[in-house]
């Protein structure tokens, strides 16, 4: 916390994005000790910042953080409604991304698409958390797919998930 607090201090006289990324850090900090209130102040706080910066990946850092705090407080509607914007913002950050940022914007969206799946089994919503199971592991799929089919072409391929009557027609 000293640390977190020490780089909050020194990012207030040259504000640069890592503010919003000590921000966030203090988020994960105060969530992890349960402290709600407090994360979701500083998860904020790392939202308004990232925004005035035009840092979407960090935006939807936060968004997540938001909504992962919201789901351990047992805020499951709020909880969805920030992790599926956290999500769609990552989403919109793919194209145009080289295969190494692809793979760390995967790791935390694969995070992300989890969490929102117990965020809607909470809900009761089981229908909801099948199709976000499912978009997930396709994502990753054709991900890999269009990797190995068209090495050559480094376009980005247009991705629609399934449905849930195509989800159950598989299953």
């Amino acid at each position: 916390l000293d640390s977190l607090q020490q780089a909050l201090n020194i990012s207030r006289n040259n504000i640069t994005v890592a503010r919003v990324q000590t921000l966030n850090n203090l988020g994960k900090y105060y969530r992890q000790r349960a402290e709600y209130e407090k994360a979701i102040e500083n998860y904020q706080e790392a939202l308004g910042w990232s925004k005035k910066f035009d840092s979407r990946a960090y935006e939807g850092k936060a968004l997540v953080g938001m909504g992962e705090t919201y789901l351990k407080s047992k805020q499951i509607d709020k909880a969805i409604a920030h992790l599926e914007s956290g999500i769609e913002i990552f989403e919109s950050l793919r194209p145009g991304l080289q295969d190494e940022q692809k793979v760390s914007l995967f790791e935390t969206q694969d995070y992300a698409y989890q969490l929102l799946q117990k965020a809607l089994i909470e809900a009761g919503k089981y229908q909801s958390a099948l199709i976000v199971a499912e978009k997930g592991r396709a994502r990753a799929f054709a991900e890999l797919l269009v990797q190995r089919i068209s090495q050559s072409d480094r376009t980005e391929q247009n991705f629609q998930p399934l449905t849930l009557p195509q989800i159950q027609a598989v299953a």
